[in-house]
């Protein structure tokens, strides 16, 4: 039997039944099933956003107490909430956060032992119209 062509009888066979609407089922689009929660996944989602942003910006001093919140905001939601959902998003935001922090300080220790080299690579630059370059 060709699987492209299915005979009538056996398309209603795999079709699920059609649910009918009464007073206790919301509406079509209401963005939830009965008896269903709403989900609870705000500090996740705030923590791998900020995960992300200290990540981007690790170069810059900010980058630390945005990675503090984002772990804070991951351990707060993996510890206080029972959801599922979310605890990828938790996870990485913490994890994401930690590699800014290392990078940060890599770069830390990498740029001040050689400052005195780049002020001396900055001050033996030429000028052009009055402006260094």
């Amino acid at each position: 039997m060709n699987e492209d062509y299915m005979f009538e009888e056996e398309v209603d066979k795999n079709k699920e039944p059609e649910k009918t609407v009464n007073e206790t089922t919301p509406e079509v689009g209401a963005g939830y099933y009965y008896n269903q929660q709403p989900s609870n996944t705000g500090m996740a989602i705030g923590s791998f956003v900020s995960g992300l942003l200290a990540l981007l910006f690790f170069s810059v001093g900010v980058n630390l107490l945005v990675a503090l919140i984002s772990i804070a905001l991951g351990i707060v939601f993996l510890t206080k909430t029972n959801e599922i959902q979310g605890r990828t998003l938790a996870k990485v935001g913490i994890v994401v956060s930690i590699i800014s922090i290392i990078l940060f300080v890599g770069s830390v220790i990498w740029i001040l032992p050689n400052a005195e080299n780049l002020t001396q690579m900055y001050d033996s630059l030429p000028y052009y119209n009055g402006v260094k370059y």
